[in-house]
């Protein structure tokens, strides 16, 4: 709200709050590398390569992730607090962090997942001191931060039940815990495009659970191969990527760019060290050479990342566009609503080419800041052949497609009623998710003159109010 009466529609001005704080988490990266290493050379190099990482697309060019970001800055500040407390022995430090993790929960819930990361450093590689006295240390600093997730979990669990979310959406499985751990993985350490290797990923486990067993073999010895080594810096990164994604299983969040941004601050760090140690065994005729070594190697892979995050940047432009177009032609049907209109859209898309346009209820924000007018509705409604179904799809993720769309699917009389029903409309109803809905129908008189328009090869158009009635009539909403 505070950026709404500051910018209004002024687009820059949101960009340029994204870019401080992605600037704010580049440094925090910086100041954490120079902390765990003590070579400005590594931290310089984290930094870059955590800058032009492919998988901050959302985080650097969606206005509506700002508060991600900010909580991402948040996160990180407190385990930067954090260990600064922990190598100087200073208790401000160690409230600093405390607070400042508690005002990341209430910012954004992906933040959760610091607990994990503080108990890795602080056993790993807090201090040096036998197991046992690790142990005990680590489980006394660190009991504040579990107990304050703990209740943030419990009470976030309370809100959702009362908000009767459906269960699609909180139900546990357990191949979460290893799917979430891989997609944090591939995102954050891959230097080209890795949807295209998360889209496979998702496509033969489907079919192959030996996939996952596969998965669990590489994660453990990601994290047990550094370990046997000695190398407990290593194995604190590589367990942080992973760790940072608890969220995933533990709130029912999926792997997504606006909640990897923490798994990628530590993948960072790792390719950054991974670098640089291994510059020092092969470069070692002038004292100069590992430097050069370790930078070209950490050019060599923030190059295509660069480019990644280029193309993503193409693509939120272009979806962007879509979305002005969409309220433009809007406003220019119906550039004077009554009070208290509602408005009707169809097929209207979430995303285009991986970026969003208008997600779950933002049509009805949006058409109020344009139109200044904050008695309007929108409702959005998708056709069945627009749903997004097939065999890598669970219940789960249509649920979440369809409520991305609306919430809302027009299912034609003749369809629903046929004997013999078409594959999708089938599929459809054997996942129970969709329940008939009277609420317009039943109110016709009340949504007769509502503006209603669909979207078509990138065009708005409008209907008349007889085939509004027909689509209200044969509703299908969300339970």
């Amino acid at each position: 709200e505070a950026l709404a009466r500051s910018f209004g529609l002024w687009a820059g001005g949101y960009h340029l709050v994204s870019l401080i704080l992605y600037a704010a988490l580049c440094f925090e990266v910086y100041v954490i590398a120079l902390l765990l290493t003590e070579k400005w050379s590594v931290a310089t190099a984290a930094a870059i390569i955590f800058m032009a990482s492919g998988s901050h697309g959302e985080a650097l060019f969606w206005i509506s992730s700002l508060n991600g970001v900010v909580e991402n800055v948040l996160t990180l500040a407190a385990l930067i607090f954090f260990i600064v407390w922990r190598q100087r022995s200073e208790g401000k430090y160690y409230v600093l962090s405390l607070a400042v993790f508690v005002s990341a929960l209430l910012t954004k819930e992906s933040a959760i997942a610091l607990p994990i990361i503080l108990v890795l450093y602080d056993f790993l590689i807090g201090e040096k001191t036998p197991l046992r006295d690790r142990a005990e240390r680590t489980a006394k600093s660190c009991w504040p931060f579990a107990v304050a997730g703990l209740v943030f979990i419990l009470a976030r669990g309370l809100v959702m039940r009362q908000a009767h979310l459906p269960p699609p959406l909180t139900a546990f499985e357990w191949r979460m815990l290893l799917a979430g751990p891989w997609h944090s993985v591939v995102m954050t350490l891959s230097p080209v495009d890795w949807r295209g290797a998360l889209r496979w990923f998702d496509t033969v486990a489907e079919s192959r659970t030996i996939l996952y067993l596969i998965i669990a073999v590489f994660l453990a010895a990601l994290t047990i191969v550094p370990l046997a080594l000695r190398r407990f810096q290593i194995a604190f990164l590589a367990l942080w990527i992973m760790g940072a994604a608890a969220p995933l299983f533990a709130l029912g969040l999926f792997p997504s760019e606006r909640h990897v941004a923490l798994s990628s601050a530590g993948a960072a760090i790792f390719l950054s060290l991974v670098f640089f140690q291994l510059s020092q065994r092969i470069a070692r005729k002038t004292p100069w050479a590992p430097f050069a070594l370790g930078f070209a190697l950490t050019a060599a892979f923030a190059a295509p990342s660069l480019i990644t995050l280029k193309q993503s940047q193409r693509a939120w432009k272009h979806a962007s566009d879509v979305a002005d177009r969409v309220i433009e032609q809007t406003m220019a049907a119906y550039p004077h609503p009554a009070e208290d209109t509602t408005f009707f859209f169809l097929n209207v898309p979430d995303s285009v080419d991986g970026a969003f346009v208008i997600r779950f209820d933002n049509m009805r924000p949006a058409l109020r800041l344009r139109y200044a007018d904050e008695s309007l509705d929108a409702v959005r409604i998708v056709a069945l052949d627009k749903v997004p179904l097939g065999a890598s799809y669970t219940r789960e993720a249509v649920y979440f497609s369809i409520g991305a769309m609306g919430g809302n699917v027009h299912v034609p009389r003749e369809m629903a009623e046929r004997p013999e029903q078409p594959g999708r409309w089938r599929e459809l109803s054997r996942l129970g998710i969709l329940g008939r809905s009277f609420r317009y129908g039943d109110n016709w008189e009340q949504y007769r003159s509502a503006p209603f328009l669909e979207y078509s090869h990138g065009e708005m158009k409008s209907l008349p109010s007889d085939e509004l009635k027909e689509v209200v009539d044969n509703l299908y909403s969300l339970r």
